[in-house]
């Protein structure tokens, strides 16, 4: 929304930290990077095509991560507070060692 001069507001920065997690979570690819070239990937979700899924990943936790990456702004997490409480609530998220599952994503670990 940021890009397109569309009306913004927190939620964008969810979806920021959605993509984020996305990328951390499934090597380092950002959604529908290595399907195409780089255009492509872009126009995909410009357009609003539905963010796959992370492979390997629980389905809650693609759950929590996909949410927060919605393409409609109301749609995501209302506030970080609530996302919070749905990762503490996700047992795939608690008592994990974070950095050594990305490292292992990322194959350096």
């Amino acid at each position: 929304e940021v890009l397109a001069y569309k009306h913004y507001d927190a939620r964008a920065d969810i979806c920021s930290l959605g993509l984020t997690m996305y990328c951390l979570l499934n090597g380092g690819k950002p959604p529908f990077f290595g399907e195409g070239d780089d255009y492509n990937a872009i126009s995909r979700r410009v357009n609003g095509e539905k963010i796959p899924p992370i492979r390997g990943m629980s389905a809650g936790l693609n759950a929590i991560i996909l949410k927060a990456c919605a393409f409609e702004p109301d749609s995501r997490y209302k506030t970080a507070r609530e996302m919070r409480g749905a990762l503490e609530n996700n047992d795939q998220f608690l008592g994990y060692d974070w950095a050594e599952i990305i490292c292992k994503r990322f194959g350096t670990g």
